[in-house]
């Protein structure tokens, strides 16, 4: 009897890591590839002098733009594809590097770091781009968005691996949670 439960909890435990990995896949591929292929298309429709609309026209052979009028300090021409592009960063750090609550600290500052630098480097002239403060305010702005969805989602998950858990040691007895 022992090893029919123990065989059982194994193949439950299995299971459920199973579905772990594929859900921090699934949130990896929408909060990461998700942002970028959206900041991607406001800078290539919207934004034809950008280095990334450039590199693409340069692949493609042609301007992609949309001739849609937006004023050009509107915040979907200034800092929305950032704004993603920074969230975007967020949880590709955060999917390879967070194991713990520390690593979360240690993503963030990254995250804060690489927004500081890239704006200064586009103050030396070293990127192509306008250094603007208030970039980086919209960029921190994104990157402390992008960690209360981290923990709201990995909350979500752990409460439902609870209710799992808790229901199949109602079945299976003595699983611990």
């Amino acid at each position: 009897m022992e090893n029919k439960i123990d065989c059982g909890t194994r193949y439950c435990v299995f299971v459920w890591n199973k579905l772990k990995i594929f859900h921090k896949i699934l949130i990896t591929l929408v909060n990461v590839v998700g942002p970028l292929l959206i900041g991607a298309f406001i800078y290539i429709m919207l934004v034809p002098s950008a280095w990334v609309s450039k590199l693409i026209y340069s692949f493609v052979g042609t301007n992609l733009n949309l001739e849609i009028t937006v004023e050009p300090g509107s915040f979907i021409t200034c800092y929305m594809a950032d704004c993603l592009w920074a969230y975007a960063l967020f949880f590709l750090l955060g999917a390879i590097q967070i194991e713990c609550f520390k690593d979360l600290i240690v993503v963030l500052s990254e995250c804060f770091l690489f927004e500081i630098i890239i704006e200064t480097l586009q103050l030396m002239g070293v990127f192509s781009g306008t250094f603007d403060g208030v970039d980086i305010i919209f960029e921190i702005l994104s990157t402390v968005f992008a960690y209360i969805i981290w923990i709201f989602i990995t909350t979500t998950i752990g409460r439902k691996k609870r209710f799992i858990l808790k229901n199949i040691n109602k079945k299976v007895g003595g699983l611990k949670s």
